[in-house]
């Protein structure tokens, strides 16, 4: 009875939010088929954003991201191809780009979705990547709210700070 009683508060919810926009003939491959794109700042509420081994930042929400602060929205994976791969993830939790000249993945940038780890040098996946959180960070929790590298200035060693809830680690 429970199944059947979500089930259809699921299937209200979808009927309620159906867009119209789909009913009807027209061509699904003119640039213009989607008259409402989506905005980066409709609602100011991102899931990661992270900046290129360029200083390009990125703004990741949902299945898209924005590059620099004037494109317009694009699929991740058209930038990032393996992240289709993993698409039963769903979106980027957390991303930062790795500064730290002495580290082996010097201007990488991560990626975090669900327990996976995304490497990626200049938009290509580094070899054996994605790979658990947990493997390449030990005692990292899985489904991060954000990520960021603190330099020794700033920390007593090189590190990454994750964020997950009101918990930080490092």
């Amino acid at each position: 009875m429970k199944l059947l009683f979500g089930s259809l508060c699921v299937f209200l919810a979808l009927a309620m939010n159906h867009d119209s926009s789909h009913a009807g003939d027209h061509d699904h491959h003119k640039d213009d088929h989607h008259a409402d794109k989506l905005d980066r700042c409709d609602g100011i509420e991102f899931d990661a954003i992270t900046v290129d081994e360029k200083g390009i930042p990125y703004f990741f929400k949902g299945d898209h991201l924005w590059k620099g602060f004037y494109a317009h929205a694009e699929l991740s994976n058209a930038t990032f191809h393996e992240l289709d791969d993993q698409h039963h993830l769903g979106h980027v939790d957390a991303a930062f780009r790795i500064d730290e000249h002495g580290d082996q993945y010097h201007d990488h940038v991560l990626f975090f979705m669900d327990d996976k780890v995304f490497i990626y040098d200049d938009h290509n996946l580094e070899k054996g990547f994605p790979k658990e959180i947990r493997g390449v960070f030990p005692g990292i929790p899985s489904h991060l709210d954000a990520a960021v590298e603190c330099p020794k200035d700033e920390c007593e060693t090189d590190s990454v700070l994750f964020f997950k809830g009101e918990y930080q680690y490092a």
